[in-house]
């Protein structure tokens, strides 16, 4: 991590914890480049809980005018987004109750709740879940609001109204790389909690499957796309606020359902050790940190994006940030190969109509490569970059996906 990126953790860590930081007390000011601040702020979707943390402090005045104007722009303009999201979200919750569907809100539905002020913790999209028995039913009632399906997979189905994403899910994890946890999935409806949603009262899963969750979804990106530093916050707030509520013997033995101890155990050595996570349990992860490994790590969850600013569904770009190869004994160039070209069983995941009809197994392909060349939120320059140095970058993150054994 460079000096900007380092001193930005550090802020979060304050945002998080309530807390205002003053910059010039105890760092250099002219190795900060705030320009290269707010914009990793706008990738990693924590640009005002940044500006929460300066406000007020004599901090401000050492920033730019034109990018603090831009900082409190964003601010503003991102929280007004969260409140109409969340209001969206509500209406469609209560629809789900008035029809007798049991419903689960997953993830920044719950955990803005432990944030300094709830819509500083941005959601680009909304997860709920719900029982399979219950899916057409959900389906055919989101419909019916006007929400158009984008995108489909075995495990959830994303839809779009104006500036409001809901993704519905009738499993937790998307199998792929993470594979696991039936068990885990199955048994969460027997223990539920409620959340407050903005103003309206939902179904949460409790604090110990909450945080499971959130581990193994940050994992799931960390192996298939790459994540940012706001899921390790999410996990940060969680486990300071509701660690009472966890029983840390079953929590681990949630994760090994899934396989991954090893990568969690990194994870929250992250969230004590960069984010200042102070909790009661002794996470004793320090035997299983590398420090070569660890840097790059940090350095990818602070850069990820370079080759995935897209959207969810264009995946070709996000693979790269980790190897997206499921099977680690294969060369550099296959891995590579795969990015583009995965095998047709991934790839029907997310084009099932050629599962049916197999004649059309072309299509997909040409259609996810001609996705990817015409997107304009990827710049020229990045599809052009990957291109190139794929197989470098493929082969540079390779140490960490057998490091942290995913």
């Amino acid at each position: 991590m460079n000096y900007t990126q380092q001193i930005m953790i550090k802020i979060l860590s304050s945002a998080i914890h309530k807390k205002k930081f003053e910059i010039s007390k105890c760092y250099d000011i002219y190795k900060i480049d705030f320009d290269e601040m707010l914009r990793l702020s706008q990738e990693h979707n924590v640009t005002a809980l940044l500006y929460y943390a300066l406000s007020g402090t004599k901090s401000l005045s050492l920033i730019d005018s034109n990018i603090l104007s831009q900082f409190k722009k964003l601010t503003f303009l991102r929280s007004s987004h969260q409140m109409r999201h969340v209001k969206n979200i509500t209406e469609i919750l209560s629809k789900f109750s008035e029809n007798n569907i049991k419903t689960v809100v997953l993830k920044g539905l719950v955990v803005r709740n432990f944030y300094p002020r709830p819509e500083f913790r941005t959601m680009s999209d909304a997860d709920i879940v719900v029982q399979k028995k219950d899916l057409n039913a959900a389906i055919e009632l989101i419909n019916s609001l006007g929400y158009v399906e984008k995108v489909r997979t075995h495990a959830d189905i994303c839809y779009v109204k104006e500036d409001s994403v809901i993704e519905l899910h009738w499993k937790l994890i998307n199998p792929g790389r993470i594979n696991g946890g039936e068990n885990f999935e199955n048994e969460i409806w027997d223990d539920l909690i409620e959340a407050n949603v903005g103003d309206s009262q939902a179904l949460s899963l409790n604090y110990e499957d909450l945080a499971v969750h959130l581990c193994v979804h940050l994992i799931k990106h960390l192996a298939n796309k790459g994540c940012g530093i706001r899921m390790f916050c999410d996990l940060v707030v969680l486990f300071e606020q509701k660690e009472d509520e966890i029983n840390w013997d079953s929590f681990w033995c949630k994760i090994r359902q899934y396989n991954v101890e090893k990568a969690v155990r990194i994870v929250l050595y992250i969230c004590s050790e960069y984010l200042e996570m102070d909790i009661k349990n002794n996470l004793d992860s320090e035997k299983y940190i590398d420090k070569k490994c660890l840097d790059m790590l940090l350095s990818d969850i602070m850069n990820h994006g370079v080759f995935g600013k897209s959207k969810e569904k264009d995946e070709i770009a996000r693979a790269v940030a980790f190897d997206s190869d499921k099977d680690n004994e294969k060369s550099t160039f296959v891995k590579y190969f795969r990015v583009f070209f995965p095998r047709v069983k991934d790839l029907i995941i997310s084009y099932p109509y050629a599962d049916k009809y197999r004649i059309l197994i072309p299509g997909p392909y040409v259609h996810r490569l001609g996705k990817w060349a015409f997107n304009k939120e990827i710049k020229a320059s990045d599809k052009v970059n990957f291109c190139i140095n794929g197989m470098s970058i493929i082969k540079e993150r390779t140490p960490i996906m057998k490091w942290m054994e995913l």
